[in-house]
């Protein structure tokens, strides 16, 4: 059994692999910046680079077979819809969309960062930026939303299909409620991180004043 993990030196990331008992860095990623790493539904790892696009690796292939895709494009999120489609967030080049072995790009009118990407229990894709708000995509057209709170420091959505933001200007955490978004948790600090439980209760973090649970 091998394992892959990362491991952060100083103002670097380097990807490691565990081996006969030893922990070493993996040769193909030597002197390269990882930035995140993934493994999507079909086995597949996908190592992120900071500025530099995304590395498929299949660990049954000799490393000079892992593809290295939309090389010099900043990634910045990555998200798997539940149809195995990748979606990827970047800095200033909007959303792309990996699909059946090629790459479409999707938002071409976002110059921002892109902060996070989530789809929700209708298959609608949200995607946070951190200058122009929230986008949302149905399918077939992309809708903006809160773009005059300008930053959206946390986007996450649950088991059930449920959306969650906190932004930089309103703080507090929010949930959307189909045509509008609605307070949660008021609160005068931003949310940093949030997961449900198997009773579907939402636990919520707040980067100043601790941990809310959902009654």
């Amino acid at each position: 059994t091998v394992f892959w993990a990362m491991a952060r030196q100083k103002d670097r990331a380097q990807l490691m692999e565990f081996r006969d008992k030893v922990w070493r860095p993996v040769p193909r990623f030597a002197g390269m910046k990882i930035r995140d790493l993934f493994r999507s539904r079909d086995e597949q790892l996908w190592v992120l680079l900071d500025a530099n696009g995304i590395v498929a690796v299949n660990p049954a292939d000799p490393p000079e077979k892992w593809v290295h895709h939309r090389e010099g494009l900043n990634i910045t999120a990555f998200h798997e819809d539940a149809k195995g489609r990748i979606w990827c967030g970047t800095w200033g080049r909007g959303v792309w969309r990996f699909e059946q072995g090629a790459w479409t790009r999707m938002l071409d009118n976002e110059d921002a960062v892109i902060t996070a990407v989530r789809t929700d229990g209708q298959a609608h894709l949200w995607v946070a930026t951190n200058a122009h708000g929230l986008w949302e995509y149905d399918g077939a057209a992309w809708v903006n939303h809160l773009k005059e709170e300008g930053t959206i420091n946390f986007l996450e959505t649950t088991s059930d299909g449920r959306v969650f933001i906190s932004s930089q200007s309103v703080c507090s955490l929010r949930i959307w409620k189909g045509k509008a978004w609605e307070v949660a948790v008021d609160t005068p600090t931003m949310f940093g991180c949030l997961a449900d439980a198997p009773d579907r209760k939402v636990w919520a973090g707040n980067i100043l004043n601790g941990l809310y649970v959902e009654p």
